[in-house]
């Protein structure tokens, strides 16, 4: 299976107190056991930028840019980062177009039509809804892997 890992899955990954974190844990261990081709994409690490360094207090995890840029080299040290390229901003106007998104939606449309541009099949994501309207991929949960 050739997946990628969404923003909340990294950020609950490392969040100790966090309710999700030993399945966010468990879901990343075996895709790497099963062998299974995890990817990461831009717009995920700038998101997970943005919440980690964001203070506790304002739904963020509080850590400092050193803290944050750790984490995100640990990631990219262990799954291959996919480039944007023309293709994903392509592949996005069609999705917002035939989907009829509107808003903070988008967002999930451009993580999609990333999957779609580097052929990646499913996202593993706490947010399964946000992507149903999708069917050019296949979100999972981590409790689903």
């Amino acid at each position: 299976m050739r997946c990628a890992l969404d923003t909340n899955v990294l950020a609950r990954s490392i969040k100790i107190d966090h309710p999700n974190q030993l399945e966010a844990l468990a879901a990343i261990t075996k895709l790497i056991k099963q062998a299974d081709e995890v990817h990461l994409l831009p717009q995920n690490l700038v998101e997970f930028w943005v919440i980690s360094t964001r203070p506790t207090k304002d739904n963020g995890l509080g850590l400092s840019p050193s803290e944050a840029e750790a984490h995100i080299a640990k990631f990219e040290s262990l799954f291959p980062l996919y480039a944007d390229n023309a293709a994903v901003y392509t592949n996005w106007r069609k999705l917002v177009t035939a989907h009829e998104v509107k808003g903070k939606n988008a967002h999930y449309a451009r993580i999609a039509a990333a999957l779609m541009a580097h052929g990646i099949t499913h996202l593993v994501t706490f947010n399964k809804d946000d992507f149903k309207r999708f069917s050019e991929i296949k979100a999972l949960s981590p409790s689903e892997i």
